[in-house]
């Protein structure tokens, strides 16, 4: 059953500040999602698509930022 839809889109740009602070980054990701990248391009698309996954899920259960702590929810590659 389909509760709803989330959609969420982020700019990668905007991960660059965070990946230079790792408060920032452990307080939105768990240890599994963090990761060490290459380039500084890469690890900033790595976190953008995981931020906004998570985002996507928020609104899709009809939950806002502060319902859930967005490290509880991992975005993982299968």
């Amino acid at each position: 059953m389909i509760f709803g839809i989330g959609v969420d889109i982020t700019a990668v740009k905007r991960f660059e500040k965070w990946v230079k602070s790792p408060d920032m980054i452990s307080r939105f990701f768990n240890e599994k999602e963090m990761i060490e990248g290459k380039s500084l391009s890469a690890i900033c698309q790595h976190y953008a698509v995981r931020f906004a996954a998570k985002e996507a899920f928020l609104k899709a259960n009809h939950k806002g930022l502060g319902d859930i702590p967005l490290k509880n929810i991992e975005v993982l590659n299968l």
